[in-house]
This record gives structure tokens, sequence and C-alpha cells, in this order.
């Protein structure tokens, strides 16, 4: 009868299936890391859309949203001056709270553009609106950076075109975002994600 070798695995072997997994691991990280970043970017594109997509609806059907959209574009006609001054920004939504991903915040400058409002009631009235239009989407920011990339900015242009951006520090006193992304009294950029994504969001 052949006598059994009960010893198990010799020191070498052990060695190079541990080195065997740490090629392997150093070859699949990356690649996981990299597949990773792709998801959640696709995500915000995807929502960027949605909240595009929202304010387009909402400009149609509410009155209020309607006549405060019509003065932030009058401004931003007057105000806009090219590369310097390529879009007003409109409204903000924190992105980082965990009890609602998209607290909106309004332009201050127009608080109180619309009759029989002010700025807490305007705000409240289109975190209702957006509220209701997103209820079935999740909205949460997944490409997301405290500091870098925490906040939904909407943003009109000289023609009157809305666009979907994300940065970070806005308070409801910025204006206006560069044509490279740099908001007026900020040291942050912002990236726009909708109508077309920009160049250096892709690298990020």
């Amino acid at each position: 009868m052949k006598k059994r070798n009960d010893h198990g695995f010799s020191m070498v072997e052990i060695i190079v299936v541990i080195a065997i997994m740490a090629v392997l691991i150093g070859v699949i990280t990356p690649q996981y890391l990299r597949y990773i970043k792709r998801t959640r970017k696709a995500n915000d594109l995807a929502v960027a859309r949605e909240i595009g997509n929202a304010y387009n609806i909402l400009t149609v059907d509410d009155k209020v949203v309607r006549k405060w959209t019509d003065c932030c574009k009058s401004a931003a006609e007057a105000d806009l001056d090219g590369a310097a001054k390529c879009y007003y920004m409109m409204l903000y939504a924190d992105a980082d709270d965990s009890d609602n991903p998209f607290r909106v915040r309004i332009n201050q400058a127009h608080a109180t553009d619309v009759e029989d409002y002010d700025e807490t009631s305007l705000t409240a009235h289109f975190q209702s609106l957006f509220d209701r239009s997103l209820s079935e989407k999740d909205v949460r920011m997944k490409f997301r950076s405290a500091g870098e990339r925490d906040q939904w900015i909407i943003a009109v242009d000289g023609s009157g075109r809305y666009h979907v951006f994300v940065g970070t520090g806005f308070s409801g006193s910025q204006k206006y975002i560069s044509s490279d992304g740099d908001p007026d009294g900020l040291s942050s950029k912002c990236y726009e994600l909708w109508p077309n994504t920009s160049e250096d969001y892709n690298d990020l």
C-alpha cells in the first residue's frame, strides 16, 4: 500500500501561491477602481439629465417657477459677457444631506422677484416641486467628494438654455460661472454634466 503524504504544502509552494495572488490583486484592483469611478460618473450624468429635464418641465407647468426663471434669464441676458461670465447661477442643491439628497437653495439676488414670495417661501416652493418631480428617482450624487463636488447647480446661459453643474461652496450669493467652470468669488471649480459634459469632468 502506497504511503500517504500528510505533510501538506511546502513553504515554496505557499510562497508561489502568495506571489501569484499578489500579482492578480495588483492587476485587478486598478481596473476595479476605474470601473467603480466610471459607474459613479455614469450615475451622476443620468441624475443631471433628470434634474435638467425636471427643471424644463417646471418652467412650463408652474407659473411661479416660470416668472422667477424669467427674472434670472433677464439678468443673464444683461450681465453675461462671454468667457468670464458665461453662465448665470439660478439655484443650487446640497447633495450631502442624508435626509434629502437634493436640498434646494436659490440665487438670493432674485429672492423677492415673485410677488407674495420671499426667499423662505420661494425656496420651499421649489423644494416641494423638486421633491415631487424627482420622487421616483435616486438623485444621490455618487461621484461625490466633500469640498470638491457636493452640490448640484442649475444655471442659464445668455441664450436662455439651462445647464446642470456639479461643484461646491455655493452659498446663494454667487451669480456667475465662467466658460472654464470657475464660479465668481470661489476658488473651487464647477463641472458641467448636462446637456454637455465638460472635458475636465471626463478627466477626473
